[in-house]
């Protein structure tokens, strides 16, 4: 599998960048600009997106030899993704323009950087999909992704399944569910979520 940091242009090396991010910090913004490649040396980070009514989705998460910040090297909109740390995260980031000059340079860098890309479009349309197909725990799940590991969340049902477009009875089901997959808690009207590697690697499942 080509690896990218194995392959940098000695030209290049002096512009790039070394980053260290704590876990559960935001690295890109939704709807900013940026002007660069992240390379993920070691850790890994949440991919989401947001929607028209300002939700925001967990599309899949990257690891050690994934990259983002490619897409706009092909546009020079706003980003559409949040990158969050799952985990303390070591990164090298390239500016656009060294990235563009380095894939005149290495056709491969080229097809990783679309495959890199197209996995990403691939895992936002599937999300489309299973809003008009997927059962009501997956709703859930993509729900919960916006909560951290082991804080009480004030719910209301009612509210909630109005939210999901679901029946009272579908999610209580969605919810005895999570809890016996060992995903969160719910007590006196307060959720927890106990295990958000759980969570991740379902909705992983789930988007192939």
């Amino acid at each position: 599998m080509y690896q990218p940091l194995d392959h940098i242009p000695e030209l290049l090396t002096k512009r790039t960048k070394k980053l260290t991010i704590s876990k559960n910090q935001t690295i890109l913004a939704a709807e900013t600009f940026n002007e660069g490649v992240y390379f993920i040396v070691s850790g890994k980070v949440a991919v989401r997106t947001y929607l028209e009514n300002g939700d925001h989705i967990f599309l899949k998460e990257l690891n050690q030899g994934n990259c983002f910040g490619e897409m706009e090297l092909f546009s020079e909109r706003r980003g559409t993704y949040e990158i969050t740390a799952l985990s303390d995260v070591s990164l090298l980031t390239l500016p656009k323009e060294s990235v563009k000059e380095w894939m005149q340079a290495d056709f491969k860098l080229t097809e990783y950087l679309f495959e890199e890309l197209n996995d990403k479009l691939i895992y936002s349309s599937n999300y489309i999909v299973q809003q008009n197909q997927g059962t009501t725990y997956e709703h859930l799940l993509h729900y919960l992704m916006r909560f951290p590991e082991n804080q009480e969340i004030q719910l209301k049902k009612s509210e909630l399944a109005v939210t999901l477009n679901t029946s009272l009875r579908n999610l209580n089901r969605a919810f005895l569910k999570g809890q016996e997959a060992g995903i969160f808690t719910w007590e006196n009207k307060q959720l927890t979520i106990i295990n958000k590697e759980k969570l991740l690697l379902h909705l992983e499942e789930v988007s192939r």
